[in-house]
This record gives structure tokens, sequence and C-alpha cells, in this order.
């Protein structure tokens, strides 16, 4: 009988994609940010009737909320794309788009523990929609370029669960952080038309998520480490007058990283 063909997972190839998915320290980290912004971006997009509703802000402008958030997002993503592109600055553009973003949530923070800064609440949002996006996509585009020749599907995979896990996270704090008051003393509050004597409060929700942004702002100051191993590949070649017909090749991509780093 013919043999049969060998599985690709008993490859040498995938062997070394695991070695460099669980041994890089600079994987690692972007997948600690990238969690935390998109983990951010997810739950404050999702929960701000919540955190809005007790000082009156959901009434007259709900609409915009998510339209802030929605079009700012998009706007963001077309703006850093076109920069970044253009520049090649990931690692400064990302710190910066992640502190914005974390400044706004802390403007956010305060506007909606007082009454009548409607202004500050829509300008936070808009803020955090444009700098948020723009963090989640940068941050896609830089984990590949630090693990090249490692499968894009990957690494997006483990980026997206490690946001999914951060959302969970910050879902968890919205309970720790929830208070019961009177409802009669919040005159203001749009929450419930009546019926009922005490509301929940999670008004702080914004100012704790805020603080574990700026925590993270700092860590990526001190720690965050960017490679650009792709542009470095595509660009030896080009020295070398080599044509990457396919990055997706593994052959073709161990092979020439290895001629590179020898």
């Amino acid at each position: 009988m013919p043999k049969t063909p060998s599985s690709a997972s008993s490859g040498r190839q995938i062997f070394e994609d695991g070695q460099i998915f669980l041994f890089s320290p600079a994987l690692f980290g972007q997948i600690v940010i990238f969690g935390l912004a998109f983990g951010a971006v997810q739950f404050l997009s999702i929960s701000y009737n919540d955190y809005l509703c007790l000082n009156g802000y959901v009434m007259d402008f709900q609409p915009y909320y998510a339209f802030l958030i929605l079009v700012g997002g998009l706007a963001g993503v077309f703006l850093f794309s076109v920069l970044v592109d253009h520049f090649q600055d990931y690692k400064r553009t990302y710190r910066s788009c992640f502190a914005i973003m974390s400044g706004s949530v802390c403007l956010l923070g305060w506007a909606v523990l007082r009454t009548d800064e409607t202004f500050y609440v829509l300008l936070s949002l808009g803020m955090f929609g444009v700098f948020g996006m723009a963090t989640i996509f940068i941050g896609v585009e830089m984990a590949v370029e630090t693990v090249y020749p490692m499968n894009q599907a990957i690494v997006g995979g483990t980026l997206f669960a490690s946001g999914y896990l951060f959302h969970l996270i910050f879902i968890g704090m919205k309970y720790v952080v929830r208070r019961r008051v009177v409802l009669k003393d919040y005159k203001h509050q749009v929450c419930h038309k009546g019926g009922v004597e005490e509301i929940i409060d999670y008004t702080t929700l914004p100012c704790l998520v805020g603080l574990v942004l700026i925590i993270g702002a700092i860590l990526m100051l001190v720690c965050l480490q960017v490679k650009t191993q792709r542009q470095d590949y595509e660009t030896n070649a080009k020295l070398m007058k080599i044509s990457v017909f396919s990055i997706e090749n593994p052959t073709f991509s161990g092979n020439f990283s290895r001629s590179i780093e020898s």
C-alpha cells in the first residue's frame, strides 16, 4: 500500500511558528495592550446607557452616542491607516492613539459624574471612537509585523480572544463597582420612569476603566517592543532582487528568513 502523506501538523514549520508564538515577549505585551483597547471599546460602546442615565444624559442625546463612536471609529481607521502606511511609524502612532483613547475615557468619567456636561460627554465619546478604533487597527497590523512569517490568522485570533477576555473582565468590574442609591436623590435620572425606590449607580465605571487604561499606557511607554520583520524581509528581498510571490508560503518564508538572518 502507498504511504499515507504526513500531516501538515507534523511539519517543522508549525513547531517554529509555535516557538515564535509562545516565546515572544514583544507579542505577549502587544496581546495584553490590544486586549485592553478592544475590551474597553467593546464594553463602553455597549453599556453606555448604564453609566450615563443616572445623571440624565441619555434622554436627549441617545442617538448621538452610538453614532459618534461608530463614525469616529471609521474616521480613525481611515485616517491612521493612511498615516501609518505613509510614515511607517507604528510604535509612536500606537502609543499616541492608546494614550489619547485613555485620556478620552478619563474625560468621560469626569463628565458622567456631573450633570449638564453634555458637550464633554459627546467630545469624549467622539475621541474614544476615533482613537480607540485606530488603536485596534494598528495593534493588529503591528502584531502581525512582529511575528512574521507566522500565520496572520493565528495572530489575529489570539488578539481578539484577548480582547473578549478583557471585555469579560470589565463586565466583572461593572458588578464590583455598582451601588444602590435612592431614586429620589437623582432628579435628573432617566434610568427608570418610576415604580422603584432604588436604582443602581454605575457612574464610577468609566473612571475605573480609564484608570486601567492609564496603567496600560504606562506599560506601553516602558515595555512596548515593536518589530517590523515583514517590512525588513521585503526590503532585503528587493535588495537581493528576489520576488516575493506569496508571504503565506511557509517554506519560502522560513527559508528566506533564515537566509536573511544568516
